[in-house]
């Protein structure tokens, strides 16, 4: 009911996403296949506990699709030959990992590497999957940035790019010239210390900078309670 006495529902939903936050677990599991030209060709699997049972099953789909989707890419990746007559030149590694979190929403990772074969330089991509504690679905970005609260991001994230930038070297460099939108962003997930955002290699910056990696901090008045009603 809506009555004066009753609790304020923000302390109820609070309560019960540090609770989904703090108890879910990722348990790893590693898998190492024989692949033609590959010299190494490792990855992991991940099953999430902790939650309600749909929702260990839906994060645990979700987790699931991401890594096919980078073992699916790796395959397809190995249709040249490798250099010199070599048997074997290519390199495939995929690891999982759970990040610090936002009560309400478990953050999971994916970092993989991979060395096409007859490639000279190799290619690394980062996964995020910000899960909601009680749906175990993954969420989008508005669900934590309020539309209120989108242009400060956006001058955050353009300011810690071209912070990267700086150190690498690169000023006013009008090539890489950062105006940077939400749909540049690859990946991204919503931890204590602001949202940690990943771009994908020479989006934002000369290819010898890898996989670019910020931290924006929270905009003032972001709420940090996102779990679902």
């Amino acid at each position: 009911s809506d009555v004066e006495t009753d609790p304020p529902m923000a302390a109820f939903e609070s309560a019960l996403g540090q609770f989904g936050t703090a108890c879910v677990s990722l348990t790893v599991a590693k898998k190492i296949e024989k692949v033609a030209r590959f010299q190494r060709f490792a990855y992991q699997t991940g099953t999430i506990s902790g939650l309600s049972a749909d929702a260990n099953a839906r994060a645990t789909s979700e987790l699931a699709a991401t890594g096919d989707r980078a073992v699916a890419e790796a395959r397809k990746a190995n249709g040249g030959p490798c250099m010199a007559g070599a048997k074997s030149c290519a390199y495939f590694v995929a690891s999982l990992d759970k990040r610090a979190c936002v009560p309400g929403l478990v953050c999971l990772r994916q970092v993989w590497g991979l060395l096409p074969a007859g490639a000279n330089d190799s290619e690394g991509v980062v996964d995020a999957l910000p899960i909601d504690a009680l749906t175990g679905r993954v969420v989008p970005l508005r669900r934590v940035l309020p539309s209120s609260g989108t242009a400060a991001f956006l001058t955050g994230l353009n300011a810690a790019v071209q912070k990267e930038l700086a150190a690498g070297g690169i000023g006013d460099d009008p090539m890489w010239d950062a105006n940077v939108r939400l749909k540049d962003v690859h990946a991204w997930l919503p931890q204590p210390d602001g949202i940690h955002v990943w771009f994908e290699r020479y989006a934002v910056a000369p290819g010898s900078f890898g996989i670019v990696h910020v931290v924006v901090p929270w905009p003032a008045g972001t709420p940090r309670v996102t779990a679902a009603a």
